[in-house]
């Protein structure tokens, strides 16, 4: 099992790597549950992003750049409504060549805005709408021919992008199985923005954890999500149609 799991906006692939490893631990479990010899198979891709964010990026904030500042973007808003995806998708595609094809994916606030994108592009050698409508914004896909469907996707604290701009990625509406995982005091991402992701996954599972602006990790939360990746798994079985897929 590979997962490809994305850090939210000025974070980090190491910063991420500390703060998911309680939802690794579950994730780890729930795929024991199915398949008793992956416990030990299942593999964690982070990268990062591609745009190195300074001090001067935050509000409030007046400070000089730094090379010792590890804190990255996935991308800047350009009008309040658009961003440069671009950079985003090619750095992933890239990941994809070196370290996938991928089973599915864990996005945290950017990131899992990004993760939806992520598994949206990669519906799209299965369904031939998917795959127009992405060509419509002049999106490539070709590298999702080897990568193939995702099992499911975990997007916590996540948001949809203007549909004005990015419609292709949302309509037809998301297939693959994506669990929204939000915190109602979230005082980075409104409830109604992840309602708006929710609104356009057609396999979708809603999940509060009663906290703020955060990856959850006590088990009440988790246990949830280990359930939900098992009835996940269980429906779709050990194996996956994609032949470029290796489940270990």
């Amino acid at each position: 099992m590979r997962i490809l799991m994305l850090h939210g906006y000025a974070q980090s692939e190491k910063k991420f790597e500390i703060k998911t490893r309680p939802l690794r631990r579950c994730i780890e479990e729930a795929c024991a549950s199915i398949c008793p010899d992956s416990v030990n198979h299942v593999e964690y891709t982070y990268p990062t992003a591609h745009i190195r964010l300074d001090p001067s990026d935050f509000v409030g904030v007046d400070a000089e750049p730094s090379e010792d500042c590890d804190t990255w973007g996935w991308w800047l808003d350009l009008d309040g409504c658009r961003v440069d995806l671009e950079p985003s998708l090619t750095t992933l595609s890239a990941v994809v060549e070196s370290s996938g094809p991928f089973d599915a994916v864990v996005g945290f606030s950017q990131g899992a805005a990004l993760a939806a994108l992520f598994a949206s592009v990669c519906e799209s050698q299965a369904r031939p709408e998917r795959r127009k409508a992405l060509q419509k914004l002049g999106r490539p896909t070709s590298w999702a021919v080897a990568q193939g469907r995702l099992k499911f996707a975990i997007c916590i604290s996540g948001f949809s992008l203007a549909k004005e701009f990015y419609a292709g990625y949302y309509e037809p509406h998301i297939q693959t199985p994506v669990l929204l995982v939000v915190g109602p005091l979230d005082p980075v991402i409104p409830l109604e923005s992840t309602c708006q992701m929710l609104a356009v996954c057609e396999d979708d599972f809603f999940l509060e954890h009663h906290g703020s602006h955060y990856v959850p990790r006590f088990w009440p939360v988790l246990d949830k999500i280990k359930d939900h990746i098992q009835t996940v798994l269980t429906e779709k079985g050990p194996e996956d149609s994609n032949p470029a897929r290796q489940v270990a």
